[in-house]
């Protein structure tokens, strides 16, 4: 494999893997400062809010850390061999479902908690925008990752995995 393939290859990978981890981090950013301006502000009646909204923190920082692993096994697939390719996707493929409710534990009650706060507050801070836009950022990345297909070059309709560079593979699709 020559070199501009190899720089192909890797930039084929790692670029939507690395989109999907920053997107990730913003939301925890977000999520982070959003349950800081809310805990600092001296209305009693937001108090009600401070726990929602560090819980939703905790689990954003624990689906991270799934994300995370995720996209570390995404990125090596290329790199195992045939046998252990073969598991690797099929737990690259169960964890996308997995991390496609992320949206709806942490993404959507996100958005609600925010729009209520934004409600009683009568305004829109620039740190709930802030927030709303990292989790909707998140939302979207995260549901066109699920969405987007394999490349047929590596993986067979069979749940076969095929290996292009020695051409091995037993599957209906390549024989």
């Amino acid at each position: 494999m020559s070199c501009a393939e190899t720089e192909k290859k890797i930039r084929k990978t790692w670029i939507p893997l690395l989109k999907k981890m920053l997107a990730v981090i913003a939301d925890i950013w977000g999520s982070w400062v959003f349950y800081k301006e809310t805990k600092n502000d001296d209305d009693v009646k937001f108090e009600v809010y401070v726990k929602p909204l560090f819980v939703l923190f905790i689990i954003s920082c624990i689906l991270a850390v799934v994300t995370f692993n995720t996209v570390i096994c995404k990125g090596m697939c290329q790199y195992a061999g045939k046998r252990k390719n073969r598991y690797l996707g099929f737990f690259c493929k169960w964890m996308n479902y997995i991390l496609g409710t992320e949206s709806f534990i942490h993404d959507v009650p996100q958005f609600i908690v925010t729009a209520m706060i934004s409600n009683e507050r009568d305004e829109l801070t620039n740190v709930a925008v802030f927030n709303l836009a990292t989790s909707a950022f998140n939302f979207i990345i995260t549901f066109l990752d699920i969405l987007t297909p394999l490349n047929d070059d590596d993986v067979c309709h069979e749940e076969f995995v095929c290996n292009t560079e020695t051409s091995s593979c037993n599957c209906p699709k390549c024989t």
